[in-house]
């Protein structure tokens, strides 16, 4: 049901996953409320439409979205290459971007950091990174 293309059936889906909210829990060790956070961000920007599972999303926009901050799920994700987190509202960066261990490319221009992330420096195979228009003192 997660994977339908039906907005109604997705939430009918995460409705029925509190029924095995501890199974879920204890077997991807990640509260549901949580991940259903970060299925209703996903499902909402209708860039990413349920068809492959989270650990195989190589490519994913958060660009827009009004975030204060990265959502905890974002390390379901271990395959992503490309993250865009432009235009947010970001003023410091999650524990859990150090899970995104092949990471090439982010975009975190147009947000609220005022110093530079050092969680960014366990990234080591990231090509692309843009800080432009942020806040950062002294600059």
């Amino acid at each position: 049901m997660l994977q339908s293309t039906d907005n109604a059936n997705v939430d009918l889906g995460l409705i029925l996953l509190e029924n095995y909210k501890e199974e879920f829990e204890n077997y991807f060790k990640m509260s549901l409320e949580k991940d259903k956070e970060m299925f209703n961000i996903l499902k909402n920007d209708k860039y990413w439409h349920f068809k492959i599972p989270f650990d195989e999303i190589e490519d994913l926009n958060l660009s827009s979205k009004s975030l204060a901050e990265i959502p905890d799920t974002i390390a379901l994700m271990p395959s992503l290459c490309t993250l865009r987190l432009s235009n947010n509202q970001l003023k410091t960066l999650s524990n859990e971007l150090k899970a995104l261990k092949k990471l090439k490319n982010l975009y975190l221009n147009y947000n609220d950091l005022s110093i530079f992330p050092t969680e960014i420096i366990a990234l080591k195979l990231l090509e692309i990174l843009d800080l432009s228009k942020n806040k950062f003192e002294g600059v």
